[in-house]
C-alpha cells in the first residue's frame, strides 16, 4: 500500500510557444474528500460559461486539482494568488507534465515493480 506522505516531482519540459519550464514540485499524492470538493468547486467556478469547449474544460478541471495536490515548489514560473497557480501560464505542456507525474505517483506500488522488471 502507497502512504500519502508529500513526495517530489521534478517537471523539465518546453511549452508549445517555446518557453522551457523546469521545476520541482512537492506533491500530495492522493487528496482526502474535503480536498476532492474544493477541487471540484474550484473547477466549476473556471469553467462557468464554457459550454462548448470540452478540451478547455478538461484542462481548467486539471488544473484545478493541481492547485490541491501541489503543497510546494521552486518554479518561479508557478505563480499567482493562492489557489489559482499555474493561470497566468501561456503553455499547457507544464500543467499535462505535472498531472502526468501524480498518475505516475499514483500507480500502485506493484503495478510499479512489474514494469521495472520488465
Amino acid at each position: 500500500m502507497i502512504g500519502n506522505e508529500p513526495i517530489w516531482i521534478e517537471i523539465n519540459c518546453v511549452g508549445e510557444s517555446g518557453e522551457k519550464y523546469f521545476g520541482r514540485f512537492r506533491i500530495k499524492r492522493y487528496l482526502s474528500h474535503k480536498e476532492r470538493a474544493e477541487a471540484v468547486r474550484m473547477a466549476e467556478l473556471m469553467c462557468r460559461g464554457i459550454t462548448q469547449d470540452i478540451t478547455f474544460r478538461t484542462f481548467l478541471s486539471t488544473l484545478a486539482f493541481l492547485n490541491c495536490h501541489i503543497l510546494e515548489t521552486d518554479a518561479v514560473w508557478w505563480s499567482g494568488d493562492p489557489g489559482q497557480k499555474g493561470m497566468n501560464l501561456s503553455d499547457e505542456k507544464p500543467i499535462w507534465d505535472i498531472a502526468e507525474q501524480i498518475y505516475k505517483a499514483q500507480k500502485p506500488q506493484t503495478e510499479n515493480l512489474n514494469e521495472e522488471s520488465k
